[in-house]
């Protein structure tokens, strides 16, 4: 239920029992995510750490260990993720699926409202997913490419689904889904569910 950090400049070692940041209680931490942001005090970039527990909780880890500004804030929105795999940084911000559908925490830490609710686009693939462990993301510059196992069909069957950030459309089902989602210059890698041992 705690992060832990390593020593300035050596990664491998662990000095002081107060190189840890508790989170208020013993929850376990199931998921990282980097987030750069937008910094109004010096007018560049600053990068945080957002750290999901379960489905209900998310806090950001913004400063450095050399500097003593470590902070650790809670977000202001009461959902989170247990679908690591689905953790993934897009042009808009830093993607993730929660219960209610995928969300976006954007360059200012604002978590969006779920991509598509209110019948405007696609969250029942997200919201019935069967185990959402095994989730596939990844983002480049246009698409957001999900796949997922979709239970409130008959029978339960993967689908992929592809969030055009231009034109703020969902797409899908799409029927090759991926076990695994990687970025090769502008196009995607992927491991298919269907056929082991291929790319």
């Amino acid at each position: 239920p705690a992060a832990y950090f390593s020593d300035i400049l050596f990664p491998l070692q662990f000095t002081n029992a107060t190189q840890i940041l508790t989170f208020g209680d013993n929850v376990e931490l199931n998921a990282l995510g980097a987030l750069p942001l937008n910094s109004q005090l010096t007018g560049g970039i600053t990068q945080s750490l957002i750290v999901f527990k379960g489905v209900s909780a998310m806090f950001q880890i913004t400063g450095d260990a050399a500097l003593g500004n470590l902070l650790v804030n809670a977000m202001p929105m009461a959902t989170g993720t247990l679908a690591p795999r689905s953790i993934t940084p897009t042009s808009k911000g830093l993607a993730f699926m929660s219960p209610e559908g995928m969300r976006i925490i954007d360059f200012s830490s604002t978590v969006s409202d779920p991509i598509g609710s209110a019948g405007t686009g696609v969250t029942i693939p997200f919201t019935y997913c069967t185990t959402p462990s095994r989730v596939a993301a990844a983002a480049n510059g246009n698409v957001l490419r999900v796949s997922v196992q979709n239970n409130f069909n008959i029978s339960p069957q993967y689908s992929e689904y592809w969030y055009d950030f231009p034109r703020g459309i969902w797409t899908g089902p799409h029927t090759f889904p991926a076990n695994w989602i990687g970025l090769y210059n502008n196009t995607f890698i992927m491991a298919p569910l269907v056929v082991p041992a291929a790319l």
